[in-house]
């Protein structure tokens, strides 16, 4: 409760809250995930939410700090993921994945689409190979290749109006009853 608390003082109504929790490490493409922050703050819509540990934290640290006056980004420690799955259920409209653009990375799907398909929420994605197939297949989100922050951003600016949308949150029911129809 304490916890949530704290969360409610950064949450904004009015904008679109965007979840990413988990390792927070050199394969989660942190770099390129900051720049889409910065591209996407020309139109002031989306809170950016991190919950993790990992060795690009100190980086995701230094561009808050340097973007002091936007106050949408925010750093929390990794929670217990019953905690983090309640907070996503409630709070998050996307929930983000991204993985570097390494050749080895294309045939892993990271667990963490799993888990956020089992929360039920639309996905944004910078992923190649199997994990982006996987996203579209399942229609539970929206997906650019891993590395291009140029396309991610203009698909947050170009959806911006849509994402809170009934019909476009359904996509998040997508990845869950696909999730449900080839992975129990």
């Amino acid at each position: 409760k304490e916890f949530e608390k704290k969360f409610k003082q950064k949450d904004d109504k009015k904008r679109i809250n965007i979840f990413f929790g988990g390792n927070l490490g050199k394969a989660q493409d942190i770099e390129n995930i900051l720049k889409v922050i910065q591209n996407t703050n020309k139109i002031e819509k989306y809170n950016w939410f991190f919950f993790g540990e990992g060795s690009e934290k100190n980086k995701i640290k230094n561009f808050i700090n340097q973007h002091r006056k936007k106050k949408n980004i925010f750093l929390f420690s990794t929670l217990p993921q019953s905690q983090f799955k309640y907070l996503v259920q409630k709070y998050a409209d996307l929930v983000l994945v991204s993985l570097s653009n390494y050749q080895t990375l294309k045939w892993t799907v990271p667990g963490k689409i799993q888990f956020y398909f089992q929360c039920k929420k639309p996905i944004i994605g910078a992923l190649s190979g199997d994990a982006k197939s996987l996203i579209e297949k399942s229609n539970s989100g929206l997906v650019a290749f891993s590395g291009n922050f140029t396309k991610l951003s203009k698909i947050l600016v170009k959806n911006a109006k849509l994402i809170k949308t009934k019909n476009f949150q359904k996509k998040g029911l997508n990845g869950f009853n696909y999730s449900k129809n080839y992975f129990d």
